[in-house]
């Protein structure tokens, strides 16, 4: 009994719904009708009147429409035109909803003047009739309209269609275009940039948003050039400073993003970190992953004492085919990877003694720059299990942002370094996000290593960690 009154308000709202459709069908075939005659008698009168008025017929038609479709969803609703006033039968009527809503409601004083009924209890709904009952919700302000939702004044959406599409990096010429083609509204290039530079303030709360209690087990480093317009008007590249993380759960997230200076500094990087250990709160990184710049290392450590940081394998072998020529490069590249995708230290140091014999002679400054470097890059990835070892060898996960983010603005530079990450922010949260929604690769297997490894299970045990499996 307790799902009777539900069961007869979805019976109400289908209802409801047939009735808008079976009201919007007749209105349009009228209004069609009206509409071809006007169009026919304005061609036969004056034929230029109906392409020089193009625009002024597209949004009458557009405004007639739509007016209709609200007038009809409203007519629905309360089952009866607007402008209809119903008036209770009688007075044990108005008494007994009065009764009901005290019922309801007893601590709310009696209601007096022009003042709405207060709605009744499911209870009382379902042994109302169906006139009774919108006229309730109707006075009680849960009318949803569908048409035009609530705190909306537009069904167009324009801006944040042209968010959408400079996201997808249309350029603001490409973007007016569009907007007029779709729309028949007319906008300047100058106002979508304006649209799109307005966007900073959400960018400001994003880099503001605090990461106090939670855990990123594993974080990338990396930094790239973009186009920028300078205070004198040219374009001039600089280098952005990206931070992607991989959550407790899984999932990609973008943490961070800086346009610092002119070139990539240590001093850059210290800035980024400071401002994520200071004023966003995030306290803890486990795994860092980076490219080879000098002394980053240090600046890890220094803000963070307990992070691993691991360099890009990948990045090594891209350093190493310097010292070998083009035609040695494939048999390099697969005698190199070899080493670091050993499954154990032993064998890795197994084959760089191989690799060492049998390139000693044809590449022996590509060999002494790998032996060099063999402690301290390439052999901490053994002291990791397998899983977690796959996923920290390499920064290809934030190179691929990099590159997604450099779409954007592959077509020249922007006003200012402001405007730009508007634009890169806009790609992260329409673009990057979707990809991101599932995890990654093997997540339950590199949870699982990353509970086994001594370094993290005090991290992994607290409230603001991962859940002990």
């Amino acid at each position: 009994m307790k799902n009777k009154p539900k069961q007869q308000a979805a019976a109400s709202s289908d209802s409801n719904n047939q009735t808008l459709i079976d009201e919007v069908t007749r209105q349009a075939e009228q209004f069609g009708q009206i509409l071809a005659k006007s169009i026919l008698n304005r061609t036969a009168s004056a034929p230029e009147t109906v392409e020089n008025d193009k625009s002024a017929l597209a949004g009458t038609l557009i405004s007639t429409i739509f007016s209709t479709l609200l007038k009809a969803e409203m007519d629905a609703n309360l089952g009866h035109s607007k402008d209809q006033h119903t008036k209770p039968e009688s007075d044990a009527e108005v008494d007994a909803h009065d009764q009901d809503s005290q019922d309801e409601y007893p601590d709310k004083q009696e209601a007096g003047g022009n003042s709405s009924p207060s709605p009744t209890s499911s209870e009382s709904l379902a042994d109302d009739s169906e006139e009774k009952r919108q006229k309730r919700n109707y006075c009680s302000g849960t009318f949803n309209p569908i048409v035009l939702p609530k705190g909306k004044n537009s069904i167009f959406d324009i801006e944040d269609k042209i968010l959408s599409m400079a996201a997808l990096g249309n350029s603001t010429r490409e973007i007016a275009n569009i907007v007029q083609t779709f729309t028949d509204v007319e906008v300047s290039h100058k106002y979508v940039h304006n649209v799109v530079e307005n966007y900073k303030a959400r960018v400001s709360e994003w880099k503001n948003t605090s990461l106090e209690g939670r855990l990123f087990p594993f974080i990338f480093l990396d930094c790239t050039y973009i186009p920028v317009r300078t205070a004198s008007g040219r374009s001039a590249k600089r280098p952005l400073y990206v931070v992607l993380g991989i959550d407790s759960t899984g999932h990609k997230e973008l943490i961070d993003f800086e346009i610092i200076r002119k070139t990539e500094t240590l001093t850059g990087w210290q800035t980024i970190l400071m401002n994520l250990h200071d004023k966003r709160k995030l306290k803890h990184m486990m795994f860092v992953c980076s490219d080879g710049v000098v002394g980053l290392n240090k600046v890890i450590k220094g803000i963070y004492p307990d992070a691993i940081h691991q360099r890009c394998i990948v990045h090594l072998v891209r350093n190493s085919v310097e010292f070998v020529t083009s035609k040695q490069r494939a048999a390099w590249c697969k005698d190199f990877k070899a080493v670091y995708s050993a499954p154990d230290l032993a064998a890795a140091e197994e084959a760089l003694s191989t690799l060492s014999e049998k390139w000693k002679d044809k590449a022996p400054l590509a060999v002494n720059f790998v032996k060099t470097r063999f402690e301290a890059c390439i052999q901490p990835l053994f002291s990791y299990p397998p899983a977690i070892r796959q996923v920290v060898y390499t920064t290809n996960a934030i190179e691929s942002v990099n590159s997604s983010l450099k779409e954007v603005i592959n077509k020249g530079c922007f006003k200012d370094a402001g405007c730009v990450m508007s634009v890169l922010h806009l790609r992260y949260e329409k673009v990057l996000k979707k990809r991101w929604s599932r995890t990654v690769n093997n997540w339950p297997l590199i949870l699982s290593d990353l509970l086994k490894y001594e370094n993290t299970k005090v991290l992994m045990s607290k409230p603001s960690g991962l859940v002990t499996l």
